[in-house]
């Protein structure tokens, strides 16, 4: 508040591989691909370009996933994403928890995980206005969750930044 800048907040939940999967579309990825265009469109129109901008959710998506987030899925999507980072409009939006994960299927840490799987699928991405302070613990639980100390199958992301 003592700064007077605008942070603007997108969150989303991008499809499950349930519903954009092998067995249920022509192309897997296709549906979440999309969703990530759309929401690219509107954060182009509505964010300004003084804002700060972060952008987070679960998107049901690892990071070795590169199609899904680069948009080359069926006739392809314009999702801006390339090394790592989205590139929408005059901003670039980096993954706040990429030196944790590495954009790599990860050992040891995840942001979901239950008896089938544990999986980064979480993402808080942050333009270049914002710098990331501290972040939340994301070590992996010995067994699957939810149990009595993770309500979720999915750990909670969070992270502290400052304007820079």
């Amino acid at each position: 508040r003592a700064s007077g800048r605008v942070l603007c907040v997108v969150a989303a939940h991008l499809m499950t591989t349930s519903r954009d999967g092998p067995r249920v579309t022509k192309h897997p990825g296709e549906v979440r691909a999309g969703e990530l265009a759309r929401i690219k469109a509107i954060v182009e129109a509505a964010v300004e370009p003084g804002d700060a901008l972060v952008f987070m959710g679960d998107f049901n998506t690892p990071p070795s996933d590169a199609r899904v987030f680069e948009g080359r899925v069926g006739d392809g999507f314009d999702t801006g994403f390339a090394d790592g980072a989205f590139s929408w409009g005059t901003r670039t939006l980096r993954d706040a928890f990429a030196p944790v994960h590495g954009w790599a299927d990860c050992e040891g840490v995840c942001t979901s995980k239950n008896g089938d799987r544990s999986l980064w699928i979480d993402y808080i991405f942050h333009d270049a206005s914002l710098a990331p302070m501290e972040r939340s613990d994301v070590s992996a639980p010995a067994g699957a969750i939810p149990d009595l100390a993770h309500p979720s199958d999915h750990l909670p992301l969070a992270c502290t930044f400052r304007f820079s």
